[in-house]
């Protein structure tokens, strides 16, 4: 990322904080006394007088006291307005200097309250001639079909089940299998028992990055048991999968800290598809493209939908990567230094003691600078928190958020018309707690596709295009790099 200048040249801010005096005069103090009595004798009702009938002398002597700290409360926090009203800078939080005043007491005298105000710092920095270079993920053709020959397995294909399969002629296949640590299954203890079985669904190339086609005859029968070595398995999962980041490896380690030398693959499903057209889901497909009931189904325009959906999922993974850029760009241009006494001070006036335990002074302090830096952030990059949201582009954002990460996470495809018709219903009818859920999901999403766009309003973008493999897209799918290309 070009943004070696801008990191050099981190703007340290320090919000000014201004400390003044309010001055509540001994008069003002009596007359706004006499206002709150008024008021208390014009709406209580006591015993022997019609309701605000009592005599201001028995209002008095019974609510003077009260009356005179209503009274002041509200006289502070009218000069408190004016001197507010009065900054040039916008302030941000104020707080009483009580420790200085002592205790308020009503004794006919003018009260002095100290009072420090934080300011919203004036910032000037120039982002028009910074650089941000962005990146432009894509797939390749091959890469398309692949993830449109997994799509396609898992979601559109009428079942077509196999007593048998040889794993090494057939295109595509679904194998549903059960692992299990034979002795564990046999513990007395619940959970380990529990714990020793694992489903697992393979297409051809989970087979074969799982190492399978090493480990396993080349014809499997649905219904048999196969015998395997955990260390050998082991082995070639932690070379194809450099990360370790994978269930199965997990299960594997599991057993063998329990001394589980071999596994049983059991067989419990085979679907084969040597020509996949002869078994399209064509209601399946209309549902999903929100295609037409006359609209003609082939493998032809299955896989160009599928195509246009990698596009999609491309440019969510860009966008995603292009956030984390811009906001190291963003987190280099300033630096929020705030006093340690002021922070205290907020803290004790705000904070109740029994929420301390949880709202740390640090947390506070730092939920006070990411405001400020927002503040600073809305008037140096205004396009990239743009907030404004219209209800149709909401639904189709959330909407297609949902298809990307369910693609993604689940391998199902949603119907994106009925997924965008639900959000909408839901804005309309919901409470506001599920719409400001909804419209959180909105900001989030629409950043991921359209913060390039917004940003380079503000500054100079350049763009790099790279092939999707550089973030691992392999994980999702369970597939090593080499097999992928």
């Amino acid at each position: 990322m070009s943004n070696a200048t801008i990191a050099s040249e981190k703007k340290v801010v320090s919000p000014e904080i201004i400390k003044t005096e309010i001055v509540l005069s001994s008069a003002e103090l009596e007359s706004e006394r006499e206002k709150y009595l008024k008021k208390i004798q014009k709406n209580i009702e006591l015993p022997g007088f019609r309701p605000g009938k009592a005599p201001l002398t028995i209002i008095k002597k019974k609510y003077n006291n009260t009356a005179f700290f209503e009274g002041f409360e509200h006289l502070l926090k009218e000069k408190t307005n004016d001197i507010l009203k009065s900054q040039v800078q916008k302030p941000l939080y104020y707080v009483y200097d009580f420790e200085t005043t002592g205790v308020i007491e009503d004794n006919g005298t003018d009260k002095k309250i100290g009072i420090e105000i934080l300011l919203e710092p004036q910032v000037d920095i120039d982002v028009k001639n910074a650089a941000v270079e962005f990146v432009k993920y894509g797939f390749t053709e091959g890469q398309k079909k692949i993830f449109s020959d997994i799509i396609t397995l898992f979601n559109f294909l009428n079942e077509n089940p196999a007593e048998s399969i040889n794993v090494q002629n057939e295109e595509l296949f679904i194998i549903t299998t059960e692992l299990e640590l034979p002795s564990t299954a046999e513990s007395e203890e619940e959970q380990k028992k529990k714990e020793s079985t694992m489903p697992l669904v393979l297409h051809p190339l989970q087979y074969q990055s799982y190492g399978l086609n090493e480990l396993l005859p080349t014809t499997l029968q649905k219904n048999s048991t196969y015998n395997l070595e955990i260390d050998k398995w082991i082995t070639i999962l932690e070379k194809n999968f450099p990360d370790k980041k994978l269930g199965v490896l997990d299960f594997l380690k599991k057993g063998k800290e329990n001394n589980v030398a071999t596994l049983n693959i059991t067989i419990k499903d085979i679907q084969q598809y040597k020509k996949i057209s002869s078994h399209l889901n064509n209601d399946r497909i209309k549902m999903a493209f929100g295609l037409k009931d006359e609209d003609e189904i082939n493998q032809d325009i299955l896989y160009t939908k599928l195509f246009e959906v990698a596009d999609i999922v491309a440019d969510y993974f860009s966008g995603n990567e292009n956030i984390k850029r811009g906001n190291a760009f963003i987190n280099n241009l300033i630096q929020i230094e705030l006093p340690e006494d002021f922070v205290t001070k907020l803290y004790n006036n705000y904070v109740k003691e029994d929420d301390r335990k949880y709202f740390t002074i640090d947390y506070f302090k730092q939920e006070i600078i990411k405001q400020i830096e927002n503040n600073i952030l809305k008037n140096i990059l205004p396009n990239t928190f743009d907030t404004s949201v219209q209800l149709e582009e909401l639904a189709t954002n959330v909407a297609k958020s949902y298809l990307v990460e369910t693609l993604l996470t689940q391998m199902y495809l949603f119907d994106l018309n009925s997924t965008k018709n639900y959000v909408l219903y839901t804005l309309q009818s919901s409470d506001s707690q599920n719409r400001e859920r909804l419209l959180e999901n909105y900001y989030n999403k629409d950043a991921v596709f359209s913060f390039p766009k917004k940003f380079a309003q503000d500054v100079t973008v350049t763009t790099k295009l790279e092939n999707i493999n550089a973030i691992n897209f392999s994980n999702f799918f369970g597939i090593n790099e080499e097999i992928f290309n």
